[in-house]
């Protein structure tokens, strides 16, 4: 039994045929289907309500009652600038702070003047220390470089209470040979084992 392909096209629109099929006229396993045409009438369409281009009712766009819900608009212009304004303000005053703190001068510092190579792969090594108060005693490490370039050998340093500008020398060991010196960092921290010396 052989089956037949037919090829349908349906309309569906207001005021034409609903359904209209294309049949092969030499088929006689087709059946022709009468044209069916909906006769009913279109209602008016609703204030509000505009018509698609296929002629039916399309998206509603009914205006809602004023005064119900609110204006819904924006914020004025200058509520958001004064809200931006003072968002920056914030976030300057924070990095600025931040900056202070870790860009500002430190409560004690030292800076190295001179260095000489000593018997033994030892070096002394003379530092200039400044601090913003002197009654309060400090510790600097000073440390020692090879001819590469890396960490030959460090010591701590204490400053005693005193002035605000010291110079302390200091004799350090070496691992190696040394070829320069410098210092790592000073502190008020001063641990019990140095100040207990």
């Amino acid at each position: 039994m052989g089956v037949h392909r037919h090829q349908a096209q349906a309309r569906i629109r207001l005021g034409t045929p609903l359904v209209s099929f294309h049949h092969a006229s030499n088929d006689p396993f087709c059946t022709t289907i009468p044209s069916l045409t909906d006769t009913r009438s279109v209602p008016p369409l609703s204030p509000g309500v505009r018509q698609d281009r296929a002629g039916g009712p399309g998206l509603t766009t009914r205006a809602l009652p004023e005064g119900r819900y609110g204006t819904g608009g924006r914020p004025p212009a200058r509520w958001r600038r004064r809200l931006f304004a003072a968002v920056a303000l914030v976030a300057g005053g924070i990095v600025a702070w931040v900056a202070y703190v870790n860009l500002g001068p430190a409560p004690i510092s030292a800076e190295r003047v001179s260095f000489a190579a000593q018997p033994g792969n030892a070096m002394s090594v003379t530092i200039n220390v400044t601090r913003d108060d002197p009654s309060k005693p400090g510790v600097c490490i000073v440390r020692l470089r090879d001819n590469s370039g890396a960490e030959s050998g460090r010591k701590e340093v204490y400053i005693p209470a005193g002035d605000n500008h010291s110079r302390q020398t200091t004799v350090v060991q070496s691992i190696d040979r040394p070829v320069t010196a410098d210092v790592f960092g000073c502190s008020y921290e001063v641990p019990t084992y140095l100040s207990s010396s």
